[in-house]
C-alpha cells in the first residue's frame, strides 16, 4: 500500500459529511449562533479539504509520482492538480483504447444545490484563491454565506470518483518530459518555499 491510500480520503469525506450534519444552526439562514458553530465548520471544512487532497494524491502516486514530490506539493490543491498535466489516462474506446491528457480531471462536473454545473478545477481555484482554502483562514463574522460547503463535499466526492474510475489507467505522458518538475516548481512558488524549508542547510545555502 502506498503513502496515500484512497480509503483514507474516503474516511475524511465521511467524517466531514457527518460533522457538517451536526451543525447547530439553520443552514438555510447560515447565521452563526455560537463559537461552537465556527469550530464545527472548521473541522468539517478541514476534513473535506483532506479528502480532496488525499484522493488526488492517491491517484498520482500509483501513476508514478514520488512521495517526495507529493509531500512537496503540501496542501496546495492547485499545485497538486497541476501535476496531472504530466500524465495521460487510458480511454477504453469500443474500437481501440487511446490516451488523453489527465488534465481532464479539471473538467470533472460538480453540481451545486441550485442545479448549476461547475468543474472540479473551477471550484478548487475559486475556493483556494477566493478566501478560505484551509480552516485557519476561515472568515469570522456573522454570516457564512460565502462558503458553499455542500459544493465542497461534492468536489471531494468527484475527486474520489475520478480516482476509482481511472486508477491503474494513468501513466506519464510518452515520451516522459524530464523537465516537467522544474517547470512545475517555477509555477508554484509556495512549493519552492516548502522545498527550501525542508531541505538540508547545505542545500539551502547552495
Amino acid at each position: 500500500m502506498g503513502q496515500y491510500p484512497i480509503e483514507l480520503a474516503k474516511a475524511f469525506l465521511e467524517v466531514a459529511s457527518s460533522t457538517y450534519d451536526t451543525f447547530i444552526f439553520d443552514k438555510s439562514d447560515a447565521h452563526i449562533r455560537s463559537c461552537g458553530d465556527i469550530c464545527i465548520l472548521k473541522a468539517a471544512f478541514c476534513n473535506a479539504h483532506h479528502a480532496i487532497e488525499g484522493a488526488l494524491k492517491a491517484t498520482l502516486e500509483p501513476a508514478g509520482f514520488d512521495e517526495k514530490v507529493l509531500r512537496e506539493a503540501g496542501h496546495d490543491l492547485l499545485a497538486i492538480l497541476d501535476l496531472f498535466s504530466a500524465l495521460e489516462v487510458e480511454i477504453q474506446d469500443s474500437s481501440s483504447p487511446y490516451f488523453r491528457s489527465a488534465s481532464d480531471i479539471h473538467a470533472e462536473c460538480v453540481q451545486d444545490k441550485t442545479g448549476r454545473k461547475r468543474t472540479l478545477g473551477q471550484i478548487i481555484e475559486t475556493v483556494t484563491r477566493g478566501g478560505s482554502p484551509y480552516p485557519s483562514e476561515l472568515r469570522y463574522g456573522q454570516s457564512l454565506r460565502h462558503i458553499e460547503f455542500d459544493l465542497w463535499l461534492k468536489t471531494a466526492q468527484a475527486a474520489i470518483t475520478y480516482h476509482d474510475h481511472n486508477v491503474g489507467k494513468i501513466r506519464f505522458k510518452q515520451p516522459v518530459d524530464p523537465n516537467f518538475l522544474d517547470r512545475w516548481r517555477e509555477r508554484r512558488p509556495g512549493c519552492r518555499r516548502h522545498r527550501a524549508l525542508t531541505s538540508p542547510p547545505a542545500a539551502r545555502a547552495s
